[in-house]
């Protein structure tokens, strides 16, 4: 019962973090198959920034570019969500190693907190959630031993950054939940709420021949935008240095 009230919850999870990534939520279940669009404006789809190296690449003006973006639609940045990966290539970058601590530095890795606090003291950036989980969606099988093994897949991918702001009552990876139709059918199935998760519904029934007693957990959810302009995503790209 464990594990099919921890697959409701990760699916949950798993809709909220495609909406900080792409802006919009694919439903593929439940015989159904769509795209909902939270009307996030594409120019704030369209961002890059390139953590290279390279002779042309300044990740200080495209980090500004991104909010100035923002404050030009009124909305104040405060945060970014990304991979532990892209702080790392933030840390190894050029300009960055001598807007820190000078020219003299460059090729020094950055520490982290020093970092953050150029982040926050030069762009507004207080909060930088880092999002390296994973999740398995199913299980293939070994062809060389045999044996099951997960496959794999990053809640947020890896080559994204998400920038947001939060002020004035607004609010990041928030959901609406709801109860599913299990809930309705209660008087003639037996439905009760998870003890871990009370927005989700474990039903039971059991079959006679032969006698197979069936488990399963549902939900109705669905991740919420407070203000579809106050998030900009952005791909991270690589140009090494020549």
């Amino acid at each position: 019962m464990a594990e099919v009230v921890d697959a409701v919850v990760t699916r949950a999870k798993v809709a909220r973090a495609e909406l900080m990534a792409t802006g919009q939520v694919t439903i593929k279940e439940n015989d159904l198959n769509i795209t909902v669009n939270y009307g996030v404006p594409a120019a704030n789809l369209a961002h890059t920034i390139d953590v290279g190296n390279g002779a042309s690449t300044d990740v200080l003006a495209q980090l500004q570019a991104i909010v100035d973006a923002a404050s030009d639609q009124g909305t104040e940045l405060t945060g970014m969500v990304c991979s532990r990966s892209f702080l790392a290539k933030l840390r190894q970058n050029k300009d960055i190693q001598k807007a820190i601590n000078g020219t003299a530095a460059e090729g020094v890795l950055v520490r982290n907190s020093a970092l953050n606090a150029l982040l926050a003291d030069e762009f507004g950036i207080g909060q930088v959630i880092v999002d390296d989980l994973q999740y398995s969606e199913k299980w293939d099988i070994d062809g060389t031993t045999g044996r099951p093994v997960p496959v794999k897949h990053r809640y947020f991918p890896k080559a994204k950054v998400s920038f947001f702001g939060t002020v004035n009552g607004m609010r990041l990876g928030a959901g609406l939940w709801g109860a599913p139709p299990e809930v309705e059918i209660a008087n003639f199935a037996q439905v009760s709420q998870s003890s871990e998760s009370p927005f989700v519904y474990m039903t039971q029934w059991a079959e006679k021949d032969p006698a197979v007693l069936w488990t399963k957990a549902s939900a109705l959810y669905m991740p919420v935008l407070y203000a579809p302009q106050s998030l900009f995503i952005a791909t991270v790209i690589n140009t090494p240095a020549a």
